[in-house]
């Protein structure tokens, strides 16, 4: 609150930031050749625990070069789904 002359002036409380998601990607190999195996991981960032990150879904789509060969498994805080047939 501000005071001015006789006048009390309050401020409007400040919007809080919605939260933003990102994507970290990281790769076993810098560069894969035709039969190598690589790790591929993909971590996800919140700037915050709004809603906009609650419940994100993410997709990443693989190249068809790309054979899939093993995945982690489900949990509760995630789940991971592969479809073959669309590379996601």
């Amino acid at each position: 609150m501000l005071l001015t002359g006789l006048s009390a002036v309050t401020a409007a409380p400040e919007a809080a930031a919605a939260s933003t998601l990102g994507i970290d990607k990281t790769a076993s190999l810098a560069t894969a050749q035709p039969g190598d195996e690589f790790r591929y991981v993909l971590v996800p960032r919140c700037s915050g625990l709004t809603e906009s990150c609650v419940n994100a879904v993410v997709t990443d789509v693989l190249p068809p070069e790309v054979q899939v060969t093993a995945l982690p498994n489900s949990n509760a805080d995630r789940l991971v789904a592969y479809d073959p047939a669309t590379g996601g």
